[in-house]
């Protein structure tokens, strides 16, 4: 695993990807502290943190496009297969080195309160449990980008599909605020689901000229529950769901941290989002290894 952290460190700054990233936070990092600090006169230095969380919705897509398409595009994936490495360490040193570039920003960060209690009376407390609320919020985010990256292999599909998922986060405590006023979109979003899940493999059978039944399996007990749930049981999406949707939000777990006292249960959570996200991204099947031997199969007289 080290072996491929080093090399996946010094591709970054090889690359533009992790400069970008790299200076693209510490910039707004600076600006942030200029405008909400100096300008403003104030001493609160958490206050640059919702910020910096927001840039993680952009900056953990392109971190995780690059680690897992990295080996694709320089036509090195059948070297790194024959090296004696799990793809546990494969994919941890990869996961690793992205996250090691997000330790640098939160070190450069960890300066800010110290060069704001130089004039003020910053509370240091607040100050670094918002920066590990932040940076154990980078860890989750990069976790999910990289389950959504070996999900597609392509980089561009890659960022977009990761950015995606991201705003979906991001914005959690506001649908939930949605579907507890209206339940009818708390449907809607289960039977999107159901049909997300479907789809690939509708196409897949279609492709092989199937009749696709397990797509159609999967997608009609699904839209029927959820509308049954709503005319049933309509305090499932009102109540139910809308906890739930609120409780699985990550960005929004910074407010615990920027009290001054350290979450337990924010740490516990997102700590568990990042270990499960790496562990689906390990143990899932590569989806274009599945497809190959499909091919395979069909290609069979």
């Amino acid at each position: 695993m080290s072996s491929i952290f080093r090399r996946e460190f010094r591709g970054l700054f090889l690359g533009g990807t992790g400069w970008f990233c790299l200076i693209a936070l510490v910039f707004a990092a600076g600006v942030l502290t200029t405008v909400n600090n100096f300008l403003s006169l104030s001493s609160d230095a958490s206050r640059m943190f919702p910020v910096l969380c927001d840039l993680l919705i952009l900056i953990c897509p392109l971190l995780a496009s690059f680690g897992v398409t990295y080996d694709a595009a320089k036509g090195n994936r059948q070297w790194l297969r024959s090296l004696p490495l799990s793809r546990w360490a494969i994919l941890g040193g990869k996961y690793l080195s992205a996250l090691a570039l997000l330790g640098i920003c939160a070190a450069w960060f960890a300066l800010f309160p110290l060069l704001i209690g130089i004039w003020g009376n910053p509370s240091y407390g607040t100050a670094y449990t918002a920066l590990l609320g932040w940076f154990l919020i980078a860890a989750a985010t990069l976790a999910v980008c990289f389950l959504v990256a070996t999900r597609t292999r392509n980089r561009l599909l890659a960022v977009i599909f990761g950015a995606l998922v991201c705003a979906v986060l991001y914005f959690l405590p506001l649908l939930a605020a949605v579907i507890a006023a209206f339940p009818w979109v708390g449907m809607l979003l289960l039977i999107l689901i159901g049909a997300g899940i479907a789809l690939p493999q509708i196409l897949r059978d279609v492709r092989a000229r199937r009749v696709p039944v397990r797509g159609i399996v999967i997608f009609v007990p699904v839209c029927g529950a959820a509308v049954a749930l709503f005319f049933a049981a309509r305090s499932f999406y009102t109540v139910v769901l809308a906890e739930a949707l609120d409780f699985l939000s990550v960005f929004s777990r910074l407010d615990g941290f920027r009290d001054g006292h350290l979450d337990v249960t924010g740490v516990v959570f997102l700590v568990s989002v990042t270990v499960v996200c790496l562990l689906a991204a390990v143990l899932l099947p590569d989806p274009k290894a599945r497809r190959r031997k499909e091919g395979a199969t069909h290609a069979k007289p």
